[in-house]
C-alpha cells in the first residue's frame, strides 16, 4: 500500500479491495501479493469476483483473503 495509504496507527481501517474475474495468470504470485499486503501493510484484503462462479479459481480467491470466506463477494 506504500506511501499512498493512511499511516498505521491513525485508527483508520486499511482495506484493499480486489475486483477480479477470479483467475489470474499466476495464482501463487497473486496470493503471495495479498499475503504481503495483509502482513506488511496491516490491511484487510477483500475480493469481489465478477462472472460465473464456475469460471473462477476458488483456491486462489480464498488464498487472497487468507482463508476468510466472509471477505469474498461473488457477482454472477
Amino acid at each position: 500500500l506504500g506511501e499512498l495509504a493512511r499511516p498505521v496507527g491513525t485508527g483508520a481501517a486499511r482495506v484493499m479491495m480486489i475486483i477480479t474475474d477470479g483467475r489470474s495468470g499466476n495464482a501463487a504470485l497473486t496470493v503471495a501479493a495479498a499475503n504481503l499486503a495483509r502482513s506488511n501493510a496491516s490491511a484487510t484484503v477483500s475480493v469481489v469476483t465478477i462472472g460465473p462462479s464456475t469460471a473462477f479459481n476458488p483456491g486462489e480467491v480464498e488464498g487472497m483473503v487468507g482463508g476468510n470466506a466472509d471477505l469474498i463477494v461473488s457477482i454472477e
